[in-house]
């Protein structure tokens, strides 16, 4: 395919364009290289204001019918509503927002103009690949924030409560999906993988998509995102016992689990889904002899 013709390449510099006009809205210069979302939904860079100093900017471009959706919609405000919702979490405050329609009238754009925290993403991508030896005190500030999180009531939703099984019966048949039905939901990031914390400062990033979500979502990320380095997945066991190893934290592993071993998704790291069915293996076994 010819690269003018190649979707992700046009995707490309549409957001790339939206990004400099973003920039241009609201008097910042871009710094550095921008950093694409997963699926070009978003670009974000550093910048520097003139007044604020170094500062974030993230542009989000989505359709308008799920933006309008009355269930997921929240997404499109997840990230000032979190500004605002948790103010002592280490996350980006949002010091300007903007926002304009797509030139092709079906999505819209949402620029968001952002604090920026210290420390580098713990990994490029989701998942850990190598230990950032991080301190006591940033696993202690990871846990008293989940816990925040966790007690706030909210009506936003990270996860869609209509169909939460039907990940979980696609990768592991009906009989799993049934034993380890969602009983329980809880506020969570919805999205806490090592690509959106920082160290050796905890920082934690992207909030779009913060709601309810299956009970121990959160911390069933961390802990199967962390599998291909096993001391990091001890760690999160050991602080996160007393959510993962109850049924409730069984159900959250496993419906996390499936989001991760989709075909479509775990062709992209084979090496974490192949961690990922090992570690469920054996909850899978008895549910499905049960």
């Amino acid at each position: 395919m010819d690269a003018e013709q190649d979707p992700r390449v046009q995707d490309r510099e549409q957001m790339r364009g939206h990004l400099r006009r973003a920039a241009h809205h609201f008097g910042v210069t871009l710094t550095g290289p921008p950093v694409e979302g997963e699926n070009l939904r978003s670009l974000s860079a550093p910048v520097r204001h003139t007044t604020a100093g170094p500062a974030w900017l993230r542009v989000g471009r989505e359709y308008r019918k799920w933006i309008d959706d009355a269930e997921t919609g929240d997404f499109w405000t997840g990230i000032p509503d979190a500004s605002t919702a948790f103010p002592d979490l280490p996350l980006p405050r949002v010091l300007d927002s903007h926002l304009s329609d797509d030139p092709d009238g079906q999505r819209r754009v949402r620029a968001d103009l952002m604090t920026r925290l210290p420390g580098r993403a713990l990994s490029a991508d989701k998942a850990l690949r190598t230990d950032p030896e991080l301190p006591d005190a940033w696993w202690n500030g990871l846990r008293a924030g989940i816990d925040t999180l966790r007690a706030t009531p909210t009506t936003r939703y990270a996860t869609p409560a209509a169909d939460p099984g039907w990940r979980v019966r696609e990768v592991f048949g009906d009989r799993v999906a049934e034993v380890f039905a969602v009983t329980a939901r809880e506020t969570a990031h919805g999205d806490l993988h090592y690509g959106n914390l920082l160290g050796p400062d905890l920082g934690i990033l992207d909030w779009e998509l913060w709601g309810q979500a299956p009970a121990g979502h959160d911390a069933a990320t961390l802990f199967l995102f962390a599998l291909l380095v096993p001391p990091v997945a001890a760690r999160v066991r050991e602080v996160f016992a007393d959510i993962l190893d109850t049924p409730a934290g069984h159900a959250a592993q496993v419906h996390v689990a499936s989001r991760i071993l989709l075909p479509a998704k775990a062709e992209h790291h084979p090496d974490l889904a192949a961690a990922v069915r090992a570690q469920l293996q054996p909850l899978v076994a008895t549910a499905a002899a049960a």
